[in-house]
């Protein structure tokens, strides 16, 4: 699948789900918020760039904690944003930008690029880690929460039903860009599925 085809099918799965994304993705998407706040017990960034932000929840958070920081929201839908907007429309040191993430996007680099489950639905996991390392400041932070494995096949065939998603993350990739400062594994639904949270500090 190209590139354009893959990301018009985020667009496309998006779009039905961004008026519900909060709602129904609370019952799934672990340790967003465990991932905050470790962030806030290592690191004092002033630039934060968060990947396939969504309706901004994360961005919410991260304001909050560090008010003072330039915040950056980047995402592939503009149903999404239409969402994180009304959330986010009172802080004016956060952006919101509708746009593919790649080589070209910024000139800019950031202390902090976050993805909450988002690394998992990028086709190329070692193409994106590299474009995110030559995103990053000097000594700059790496930081991700996501899906990290899964044996059961029904949950596989579930989870993926709409999009590709990544359910078994090639931790070893991690390892080529960032030094490991945080790195913890939990179980889900009984251990149906493990998800990990992650802070690494470009080499």
């Amino acid at each position: 699948m190209s590139k354009s085809n893959h990301s018009n099918n985020l667009i496309r799965h998006y779009k039905k789900d961004a008026e519900i994304y909060d709602i129904n993705r609370r019952f799934f998407l672990f340790g967003r918020n465990r991932l905050i706040k470790t962030i806030g017990e290592y690191l004092k960034p002033t630039s934060i760039l968060e990947i396939g932000c969504g309706t901004g929840v994360n961005l919410v958070k991260l304001n909050h904690m560090y008010p003072n920081s330039k915040i950056t929201g980047l995402d592939l839908s503009k149903d999404m944003l239409k969402v994180a907007t009304i959330k986010l429309d009172k802080f004016k040191n956060v952006s919101l930008i509708n746009d593919i993430f790649d080589q070209n996007t910024y000139l800019t680099k950031f202390d902090l690029i976050l993805c909450s489950y988002t690394v998992s639905t990028v086709p190329n996991v070692s193409v994106f880690l590299s474009t995110v390392y030559q995103h990053l400041a000097d000594h700059g932070h790496f930081a991700c929460v996501d899906f990290y494995s899964s044996g059961n096949a029904a949950f596989k065939r579930w989870i993926s039903h709409s999009i590709p998603i990544h359910t078994n993350f090639p931790e070893h990739l991690l390892k080529d860009f960032f030094t490991f400062k945080h790195f913890e594994v939990k179980r889900a639904y009984g251990g149906v599925w493990k998800y990990f949270n992650y802070i690494g500090q470009k080499q």
